[in-house]
């Protein structure tokens, strides 16, 4: 697999990366991220990043695009990021428009005051929606009490209703930053061509206010810190009663999050998915699936959820009881060693097989490289990171996977379990 990674930062701060692969030779995938999302949002805002991603979605109204353009294309709004998406034809006309669109999108040309309306309505349509659907336990366990459950991504319908047009350019003004902007291209290209393109395009994009360069901005208030801090993130939840993330994160606001950090969590879930799902048929209570997973939660912190499905006529404090039992006995395992070794070799096999390498799309490099952006990590090709991967995993001993699994201890899991029939 071709796999180069050419990145750069133009002097108006806009970071850019051109990745060039043979996965697909026919489509290119561009987008245009920025680290920008509700968290971003005033008191008075709520759903105010996502009207503006829908108004920014506006250029297909313009009929001369659709003349010469094959493209397909979405925006999405979250917590921590922005992101407008392009997947378009290998060809240079097509990706040259598909830059210049993704540029007038971070100028903002296509936020008009004739389509607010219009955008209201769909927004509180798929509000309405979501709220019909109801939220999952999972989703119940990670907002009480949270901060966060008054900055969900979709809005609030009613502040979505209020919202004016001048409230929209101006948080598109006060966001829409070239220092806080990405531009990725993705696809069977000449980097060297696409990178010089890039550069035409975006290079006279201009941040007239360098005051701006992280949600500390002045126009956040100040009780609203940046999601990039565990530490101050911490903060963010102790509205009310405590909730799971404020208890995992009183274990971990020191801990940094590694690929050896994130390969010990993947090995400690092996290990709790065997251990566990003995215990359980020891019981007598057959098991037909049973899944222990680490929660990422808007790429701050995780949290380990269990998901059980069962027959039999044990209940569900039994099980979890049974859980929390084999949780301890974990730790005291003296297999534990071979269990950690079997696991490594489990994870070496995959990233190495077919299996893996057949996942991989274009979009999937596309999205590695937003979240790069986002997390401030560097961006490797297939190449290095596997050798990261195999090298940490030959790093890992039997010693950390059980402290990790004495700290699990002291962390309060969630577990969703059900009979057979109700889990359908």
């Amino acid at each position: 697999m071709k796999d180069r990674i050419n990145t750069g930062t133009l002097s108006n701060g806009l970071v850019y990366g051109v990745r060039e692969t043979d996965l697909d030779a026919e489509e290119v995938q561009l987008c245009l991220v920025l680290k920008t999302g509700s968290l971003q949002q005033r008191e008075d805002e709520n759903g105010i990043a996502h009207i503006v991603e829908h108004m920014n979605m506006n250029f297909d109204k313009y009929s001369y695009y659709k003349q010469c353009l094959e493209y397909t294309s979405y925006g999405l709004t979250d917590f921590d990021r922005t992101v407008y998406v392009f997947s378009c034809s290998n060809h240079e006309d097509s990706i040259r428009q598909c830059l210049f669109i993704l540029r007038q999108i971070a100028e903002g040309i296509y936020i008009r005051s004739e389509f607010l309306e219009a955008i209201k309505q769909d927004i509180a349509a798929e509000i309405h929606s979501r709220s019909q659907a109801g939220k999952s336990e999972t989703e119940q366990t990670i907002f009480e009490h949270a901060f966060y459950q008054s900055r969900i991504p979709a809005g609030d319908a009613e502040s979505v209703r209020h919202t004016s047009h001048t409230q929209v350019t101006a948080f598109h003004k006060r966001w829409y930053k070239p220092d806080r902007m990405a531009v990725f291209v993705v696809g069977a290209v000449n980097h060297t061509e696409i990178q010089r393109e890039i550069i035409a395009i975006f290079s006279e994009l201009f941040c007239a206010d360098k005051s701006h360069k992280d949600s500390r901005d002045t126009g956040m208030p100040a009780e609203y810190p940046s999601p990039q801090s565990q530490r101050l993130t911490k903060q963010l939840f102790t509205v009310g009663d405590m909730n799971l993330l404020e208890i995992y994160m009183k274990h971990t606001d020191q801990v940094e999050v590694t690929l050896k950090s994130d390969l010990l969590r993947n090995i400690l879930v092996e290990q709790l998915d065997t251990v566990c799902s003995e215990a359980l048929r020891s019981v007598g209570c057959p098991v037909d699936f049973f899944a222990a997973m680490f929660i990422n939660f808007i790429n701050l912190q995780q949290f380990c959820k269990f998901r059980v499905v069962y027959r039999g006529v044990q209940s569900p404090h039994q099980i979890i009881e049974v859980i929390n039992t084999a949780i301890c006995s974990l730790v005291n395992d003296p297999n534990i060693g071979c269990m950690v070794e079997k696991n490594k070799k489990k994870y070496a096999d995959y990233y190495s097989s077919c299996e893996f390498h057949s996942s991989l799309d274009v979009h999937g490099l596309l999205e590695e490289c937003v979240e790069h952006f986002i997390l401030g990590s560097p961006l490797l090709s297939y190449e290095l990171d596997m050798q990261q991967i195999t090298d940490t995993l030959n790093s890992i001993g039997y010693a950390e996977v059980r402290q990790a699994a004495e700290l699990l201890l002291n962390i309060q899991a969630t577990a969703l379990v059900g009979r057979e029939e109700d889990m359908r």
